[in-house]
């Protein structure tokens, strides 16, 4: 909805982000608040006039009706009275002066000082002709001319007053609710904003740390943010590829070992029948001394083919030696990795132990708005009908209040499933790594294994070299065939004991190499 807006927020820190949402939260609250503080004095300002204006108006009827009986009456003390309440009309319309500022209405008050002034003098030029009644008569007239006139431009004053109260508060009510709206609109808004910045990238870390869990590693990793969250996603990142490299290295070397171990369970099985054929030999030598001779030179050939075949045996074990060492060397670098797994996990749940920190402060600054705008309510319960529309503005912020708590509310059970979920892998981890470490050690007790047949495949060449010997001697000196062929009958029987053993040995090593494809099947590179 606002690219532009994602685009300057996405490399911003999430303590910004939320420091920017509530700070703009919280300064349209003061707006409203100082819009209502206005409005509300304005018309405490109003009634204080408007207060002063209707004792000036009882004032002047005080005074009119005192005249009148003065008049009629001829009463002294209703003549005494006159000048005290003329001087209280006097200050009443001096503090007006000095409360209201707009022009036509210092104008008016103006006005209505000329009528006192005039009055007062009118008073005092009527005391010297007390005994003359037409020019009495003609001044009680104009007295009641000027009081006539001070009363009526004190009510009009009033008036005049009373629609300016009604136009300010109706601008107030305007003002509260554009204001108001404004804020709902925008607090919304920023709520919203904020909440995608940090929900959509977290859900999309959990997603991958669920894969990673899974033991899914074939997925690519992009990263396009630079705040926390982007942090947290380089970080799996890292952590799959490295993974991946561990995953296809190992699965090479254990596909390797298991056809050194095929091929050395070959040659051991064709070594024990080559054996098995020689100690035939052997015997029908033993039966048959006619046939020395010949037996003799097939002695020779078998013993020939039996040093090649426990070359190659020899050789065979040395290149499954090296594969058993590459692959504890491979297994070692994959325990190394699970281990800066486990680092990177345990960074990953502090990481979400300090958003849980900022989400307190969220909910204390929701908390202190909700305050605010109760103390806001009570205030304009306070001033009665002039603020009710106050009072609806409070209920708003209140109401805004609340969302943003709600918000902080989801944040922090996203962020307690990213907790748990973190929690999970790093468990897995640690049963990679303990199955890492078992195939480590069957890893070097098959490379013993392999040394323990290489030094019987060498023993066998030797014994072999000795009956091409015996064969040859055989050929010469006849009565030594007998005592030959004995001790070639017991080297026989060792040879097939080793072949056996052999055997055995290769069939280790290839369900070595079964289970490391097991264990390292599950994860998808």
């Amino acid at each position: 909805m606002f690219p532009w807006l994602s685009h300057v927020l996405v490399n911003r820190s999430i303590r910004f982000k939320l420091v920017l949402g509530f700070g703009l939260v919280l300064q349209l609250t003061l707006v409203i608040a100082a819009t209502g503080w206005y409005a509300l004095q304005r018309s405490i300002d109003h009634s204080e006039q408007l207060s002063l204006m209707a004792r000036l108006g009882q004032i002047s009827r005080n005074v009119r009706s005192q005249r009148m009986a003065w008049r009629q009456l001829d009463d002294p003390q209703s003549h005494a009275e006159l000048e005290p309440q003329l001087a209280e009309i006097e200050r009443h319309l001096e503090t007006l002066h000095g409360r209201i500022r707009e022009p036509l209405y210092q104008q008016r008050l103006a006005q209505q000082g000329d009528h006192l002034r005039a009055l007062r003098s009118t008073l005092g030029d009527l005391d010297p002709i007390h005994g003359n009644p037409d020019e009495a008569d003609r001044l009680h007239e104009r007295l009641e001319n000027l009081g006539q006139a001070l009363l009526d431009g004190i009510d009009a004053l009033s008036q005049a007053q009373t629609q300016k109260r009604d136009q300010d508060a109706n601008l107030s009510k305007r003002m509260l609710i554009i204001v108001a709206s404004l804020a709902l609109i925008i607090g919304t808004l920023s709520a919203w904003v904020i909440s995608a910045q940090i929900l959509i990238p977290l859900r999309r870390s959990l997603k991958i740390a669920e894969y990673i869990a899974a033991g899914d590693l074939s997925r690519d990793i992009r990263v396009e943010r630079g705040d926390e969250l982007g942090q947290l996603q380089q970080a799996l990142q890292r952590m799959s590829l490295g993974l991946r490299e561990l995953v296809v290295g190992i699965s090479q070397e254990t596909t390797r070992m298991a056809s050194a171990a095929r091929e050395l369970s070959d040659n051991a099985a064709h070594t024990h029948l080559s054996i098995g054929h020689q100690r035939d030999e052997i015997d029908q030598v033993a039966t048959a001394m006619k046939q020395m001779s010949s037996s003799v030179r097939e002695v020779a050939q078998h013993a020939e083919a039996t040093a090649q075949a426990t070359s190659l045996a020899e050789q065979q074990s040395r290149e499954g030696d090296r594969a058993v060492a590459e692959a504890i060397t491979q297994i070692e670098h994959l325990e190394q990795e699970m281990q800066q797994c486990t680092e990177a996990m345990a960074s990953l749940q502090q990481e979400s132990d300090k958003i849980g920190g900022v989400l307190d402060v969220i909910k204390s600054v929701s908390l202190q708005t909700n305050l605010l705008a109760l103390n806001a309510t009570i205030e304009a319960a306070r001033a009665g009908e002039a603020g009710r529309g106050f009072a609806v503005v409070a209920d708003e912020v209140r109401c805004l209040a609340q969302h943003t708590q709600d918000s902080a509310e989801e944040i922090e059970a996203l962020v307690a499933a990213l907790q748990h979920d973190t929690a999970r892998v790093a468990q897995r981890l640690d049963k990679s790594r303990n199955l890492t470490r078992s195939s480590v050690e069957a890893s070097q007790h098959c490379g013993s294994k392999l040394e323990g047949i290489s030094r019987s495949v060498s023993r066998i060449q030797a014994m072999n070299e000795q009956i091409a010997a015996a064969g040859e001697e055989q050929s010469v000196v006849a009565e030594q065939v007998s005592r030959s062929l004995l001790q070639v009958r017991d080297i026989a029987q060792r040879t097939a004991a080793t072949s056996e053993k052999t055997a055995t040995a290769s069939a280790e090593l290839a369900c070595l190499g079964s289970r490391l494809q097991g264990l390292v099947g599950h994860l998808r590179a």
